[in-house]
C-alpha cells in the first residue's frame, strides 16, 4: 500500500462536507451543524474536509469551543463546590469559629467573584494551548514525512477536533469519549488533508507520548541508580 495518495490539485475540496460548507459561509447555524457532524459522523466529516486556505473560520470556531468548554467547566466546578457546602457535616465545619480563625484570611469571601477571576485567568490558556497543539502536531507530522498539506491543514484539523473535547462534560465516561473521538478525528482529518497514510499519522501522534515515556523512564532510572 502506498504511503502517499495522488493529490487532486491545490485547493480541491470534497463537495458537500460540513467543514467546507461552514468555511464557505460561516454562521451560527453552520457552526452548530458542523459541531453535530463532528460528534455524530467524525470519520465522514474529517475524511471529506479537504484542503483549504480558509484558516480564520477554523480558528474562530476552535476559540469559541475552547471558551465554551472552559466556561462550562467553571460552572460545573462551582456547582460541585456549592453541593459540597450543603452537606451538613461540611456546613457545620465551615461555620466553626475555630476554622474561620485559622483559614479565614485564605478563603475567598465572594465566591462569585472568585469564579469569575478563575474564568478570566484561564482564558489566555485557550489560544495558547491551541497554538502549542498545532505546532507540536505539525512538527511530529514533518518528522514522519507527512506534512504535505502544510501548517494550515494541520491547524484546520486540530481546530475542528476541539469538538471532541466537549464530551469531557459527560459524567463518568467523558474522558474515554474524548480520547476516542479526538483520536478518530485527528487521524482521519490529518491523513486526508496531508494525503498521508493512517499509519504515518498514528506514528506522528504517538511521538509525544513516546518522548514522555522516555523522559519518565530516564527520571526513574536516575532516581534508582544515580542517588
Amino acid at each position: 500500500m502506498k504511503d502517499e495518495e495522488a493529490e487532486p490539485g491545490p485547493g480541491t475540496e470534497p463537495p458537500g462536507s460540513a467543514v467546507t460548507e461552514f468555511e464557505a459561509a460561516p454562521s451560527l447555524p453552520g457552526a452548530l451543524s458542523l459541531l453535530l457532524a463532528c460528534w455524530a459522523h467524525p470519520v465522514d466529516t474529517f475524511s471529506r474536509m479537504g484542503r483549504s486556505d480558509r484558516l480564520l473560520p477554523a480558528i474562530v470556531f476552535a476559540m469559541a469551543v475552547g471558551v465554551g468548554l472552559w466556561t462550562m467547566e467553571i460552572v460545573d466546578l462551582s456547582r460541585t463546590v456549592d453541593r459540597i457546602k450543603e452537606i451538613p457535616q461540611v456546613a457545620d465545619l465551615l461555620r466553626s469559629p475555630d476554622l474561620a480563625k485559622r483559614v479565614g484570611p485564605y478563603l475567598p469571601l465572594d465566591l462569585d467573584r472568585f469564579w469569575q477571576t478563575m474564568w478570566l485567568l484561564g482564558l489566555p490558556f485557550v489560544p495558547l494551548g491551541f497554538c502549542l497543539t498545532v505546532i507540536a502536531t505539525h512538527l511530529c507530522l514533518l518528522v514522519v514525512g507527512s506534512g504535505g498539506g502544510g501548517a494550515t491543514g494541520t491547524c484546520r484539523v486540530v481546530a475542528y477536533s476541539t469538538t471532541g473535547s466537549l464530551l469531557a462534560l459527560v459524567p463518568l465516561v467523558g474522558g474515554l469519549l474524548v480520547m476516542v473521538w479526538v483520536s478518530v478525528q485527528l487521524i482521519t482529518g490529518l491523513a486526508g488533508v496531508h494525503r498521508s497514510s493512517t499509519t504515518r499519522v498514528v506514528v506522528a501522534l504517538s511521538l509525544p507520548l513516546a518522548a514522555l515515556g522516555v523522559v519518565l523512564v530516564a527520571a526513574v532510572a536516575s532516581l534508582l541508580f544515580f542517588r
